[in-house]
């Protein structure tokens, strides 16, 4: 069982049910690894909003992005992917990658 809770919430000795991910997909954590007071720091520092600890039942929380942001994110995925929707329904696979990533990676 896991449970996504926010860096304000994360405390030294909860474990992370997910690794995370920086905003170049390089892994700043493992799962399984024990948060400390330095990791704390390096989480606040990349901007990572939440994360997935053991212990609990695991929440999806609505994805909060700028309309913005949401459009570079898009991009960028579709650039990753080298290839071009052609239906909406590819439309819609994109968009659920792109949130889907976003949460993992706290984006």
């Amino acid at each position: 069982m896991a449970v996504t809770v926010t860096i304000e919430q994360l405390k030294p000795g909860m474990v992370l049910a997910e690794p995370i991910f920086n905003r170049f997909n390089q892994v700043l954590l493992n799962k399984g690894v024990a948060i400390t007071d330095r990791h704390l720091n390096v989480l606040s520092t990349w901007g990572i909003p939440r994360v997935i600890i053991e212990g609990g039942e695991r929440e999806e929380t609505p994805l909060e992005l700028d309309n913005e942001l949401k459009e570079r994110g898009l991009t960028r995925l579709k650039k990753r992917l080298l290839w071009t929707p052609k239906s909406l329904l590819e439309e819609e696979i994109i968009h659920l990658a792109f949130v889907q990533a976003c949460q993992h990676t706290g984006k």
